[in-house]
């Protein structure tokens, strides 16, 4: 069943350059393609690599700060088939969205970053105190983290001292992990474009050859994924400690 994902993968990248707003992502496609093939004929696992892979960013709107701009996006993916479920259901199912955008104001410039993900818990499930489902969703990542520990970000505690004045921001914890479906590259990138800007998604999807792409990675990875929760023990382990 997987035998011909890499095919896909590589018709994906000639499939997105039809579309101005997706060029981009199907020249950063090729770029890989090479590792990409190397790498799942050797262990069944791709990666976009730490560079990401760059996807049209979101339409500016009920966006915050009001009056900031969204200007690019990437998505950062891993993803491995493993023993779960001999092979039918991956290993891993990683990916990270990072979109980056500026306020300007009449004394200012700021540089802004949101980030969201979907990640795989790999770790025994005894070793989280909070509960983790396999596949799950949420805010953050790793470039997030980076981008947060440079100077000047706001707020920390590395703000030049101003006496007397407020400050106030919008506070992100790590919760909620929400359990979703395992997604591969295909279908993240389906996902975060759909997500981003629909109308840009609504193009692709009237395309043929972009649908069927989507189509056969969604019953690839799809179809056995939800036939497999029907067993009482899959739903647990796809839930982790909520089902419990």
């Amino acid at each position: 069943m997987w035998k011909d994902y890499l095919d896909d993968f590589q018709e994906l990248a000639e499939v997105l350059d039809v579309l101005d707003a997706t060029a981009a992502t199907s020249n950063s496609l090729r770029l890989i393609s090479g590792f990409a093939q190397a790498s799942w004929h050797a262990n069944n696992r791709i990666s976009s690599g730490e560079a990401g892979i760059e996807i049209p960013p979101p339409r500016n709107k009920a966006m915050h700060p009001a009056l900031c701009k969204a200007e690019s996006a990437m998505i950062c993916f891993v993803f491995e088939l493993g023993d779960f479920e001999a092979n039918s259901i991956p290993r891993q199912a990683d990916f990270q969205v990072k979109v980056a955008g500026i306020l300007e104001g009449e004394n200012c410039y700021v540089e802004l970053e949101d980030h969201w993900r979907v990640d795989s818990h790999l770790f025994p499930l005894e070793e989280a105190r909070e509960p983790h489902p396999y596949f799950h969703f949420q805010r953050g990542g790793h470039a997030q983290d980076r981008f947060a520990g440079n100077d000047w970000y706001v707020p920390s505690t590395k703000m030049p001292e101003v006496r007397g004045a407020l400050w106030r921001g919008l506070m992100q914890s790590p919760g909620p992990r929400i359990p979703v479906a395992p997604h591969c590259p295909i279908l993240a990138i389906d996902f975060a474009i759909g997500q981003h800007d629909g109308t840009v998604w609504h193009h692709l999807r009237a395309d043929p050859d972009y649908s069927a792409i989507i189509r056969r990675a969604q019953a690839r990875l799809w179809q056995p994924f939800f036939e497999a929760l029907a067993r009482p023990a899959f739903r647990s382990r796809w839930m982790g400690p909520v089902f419990a």
